[in-house]
C-alpha cells in the first residue's frame, strides 16, 4: 500500500488485508502515534519523510525492516518512534546501495564489492537526528546503515537493542562510528562489506 503526496499523516487505521509492504511518498511527517500498536506492518519504505513523530510506530510487533530513502536536508526519529519494534533487525537511513557491473565514476560516492561481486554504491548527504528511545526494545535489531551526512544520536536511542549482536554499517560517517565506538556496537565501513 502507497500513501502518497500529504503534508502530515495524522493516524490512518490500516485496514486488514494481505499487504505487509508500505510505502510513504513525498508525506514531510509521520504524526505521533500514527501507526502505534498497528500488526500489519512487515516493511516500511519511507521515500522523502522528513520526520517520524513520537511513538509514530511503536509496538508495530511484526515490522522487520525500515528503509529511507531519500532525505532533503534532514530527517528526524522523534522519541519512542520504533519503540518496542521487537522483530524489527534492519534500519537503511538515506542512502543509495546500487549494484552495479562496473564502479559509478560520475559522482563522489564510494564503491564496495562483495566477495569481488556487484560493487555497491553507499551515498547521500543530509542531517539525521535519532532521539531518545527511538529504538529501545528492538531486541532482533542487527543492522543499520548509515549514509553520509551528519547524525545526531542520543545516548538512549538503542536502549535495550542487543547491542553486541547489532552492526553500523558506515561510508564515511565520524558521527556513527563514534557512537558505535562508545556503545560497544560493532562498525563496519561500507567498503569491507
Amino acid at each position: 500500500m502507497t500513501f502518497k503526496n500529504a503534508n502530515i499523516l495524522v493516524h490512518y487505521s490500516f485496514i486488514p488485508n494481505n499487504l505487509k509492504y508500505y510505502k510513504f511518498i513525498n508525506i514531510e511527517e509521520i504524526s505521533n502515534a500514527a501507526a502505534k500498536n498497528c500488526t500489519l506492518i512487515e516493511s516500511a519504505i519511507f521515500d522523502g519523510v522528513k520526520i517520524i513523530g513520537a511513538s509514530a510506530f511503536e509496538n508495530c510487533p511484526d515490522l522487520q525492516v525500515i528503509r529511507f530513502k531519500k532525505a532533503e536536508n534532514a530527517l528526524e526519529i522523534r522519541i519512542k518512534a520504533f519503540k518496542d519494534c521487537q522483530r524489527l533487525h534492519t534500519v537503511i537511513f538515506p542512502c543509495d546501495l546500487v549494484f552495479s557491473d562496473k564502479k559509478n565514476e560520475q559522482n563522489d560516492s564510494i564503491t564496495c564489492t562483495e566477495n569481488n561481486k556487484n560493487p555497491k554504491t553507499l551515498q547521500t548527504n543530509y542531517n539525521l537526528t535519532i532521539e531518545k528511545d527511538a529504538f529501545t526494545g528492538c531486541t532482533a535489531l542487527r543492522t543499520v546503515v548509515f549514509g553520509n551526512g551528519s547524525v545526531r544520536i542520543h545516548d538512549d536511542a538503542f536502549t535495550g537493542c542487543d547491542l553486541d549482536k547489532l552492526t553500523f554499517v558506515i561510508n564515511d560517517n565520524p558521527d556513527a562510528e563514534r557512537f558505535a565506538r562508545e556503545h560497544g556496537i560493532r562498525c563496519v565501513h561500507a567498503d569491507n562489506i
